[in-house]
């Protein structure tokens, strides 16, 4: 599911603080990026639609190479301007029902600089390949044993 982590906002759609004077345009994902609603939202998608599977004819199972009654859904969020391993947990620990796995991009961020630190998108920040090493051990590793899964 596409930005699955945006679809609430905040209330009333205040205006982004103003965190690099001389830049048209402010960092605003404090008031959309996993909004006060948004687990609410998932948890009600889940109990009436993604928990239920899905029923096929005969014809479309054959097709599909699936049985008859139903199969087992995946669903993967993905979550952008979302590095903090606490506020994923919630999207994919079972005992949440909401989603089976996420799409984080702290990896992809890698090379960019922090958000609200005198950031301009698209300029390199280097990095090295221990960095690398550690997101990826991170989210590999990250509450394993209670059912956390990373894209």
């Amino acid at each position: 599911m596409d930005v699955i982590n945006i679809i609430s906002k905040a209330e009333g759609l205040p205006d982004a603080p103003v965190t690099v004077p001389d830049e048209p345009y402010q960092h605003a994902s404090i008031h959309f990026a996993n909004g006060p609603r948004v687990h609410d939202y998932l948890k009600e998608m889940n109990n009436k639609v993604l928990s239920k599977g899905m029923k096929f004819t005969e014809n479309e199972a054959y097709g599909l190479n699936l049985p008859l009654s139903e199969y087992d859904l995946v669903t993967v969020g993905e979550t952008p301007f979302t590095h903090d391993t606490e506020e994923l947990a919630a999207y994919v620990l079972p005992k949440n029902k909401e989603l089976n796995m996420v799409f984080q991009f702290e990896l992809m961020d890698i090379d960019s600089p922090v958000e609200g630190e005198d950031s301009v998108p698209l300029i390199y920040k280097p990095w090295k390949l221990s960095d690398l090493k550690d997101i990826v051990h991170r989210w590999q590793t990250f509450k394993r044993g209670e059912g956390f899964w990373n894209a």
